[in-house]
């Protein structure tokens, strides 16, 4: 969803009501995340990729590396990182 609002923001700032949008520190990491997903990661080390991250990217990495698939996006990247 968060993507899709960043592609298409024009769009959505203009048609789209945020009255009833759920607001929080979680709202603000997604769509930032969103951005940053959509701009050049060469530069970043692997362990920042996980920040920017869908949860469902992070539960297919941590299954694939036979971790929990259950939790928070923050424990996903916590156990992600730690087995790096």
């Amino acid at each position: 969803v968060m993507d899709f609002i960043v592609e298409n923001g024009v769009e959505v700032l203009d048609k789209v009501s945020f009255q009833d949008a759920p607001t929080g520190p979680t709202m603000f990491r997604d769509v930032l995340a969103a951005v940053v997903r959509g701009k050049n990661m060469s530069r970043y080390e692997a362990s920042d990729e996980y920040c920017t991250m869908r949860i469902t990217e992070l539960r297919m990495r941590a299954h694939a590396e036979g971790l929990d698939v259950d939790g928070s996006r923050e424990m996903l990247i916590a156990a992600l990182q730690e087995s790096s």
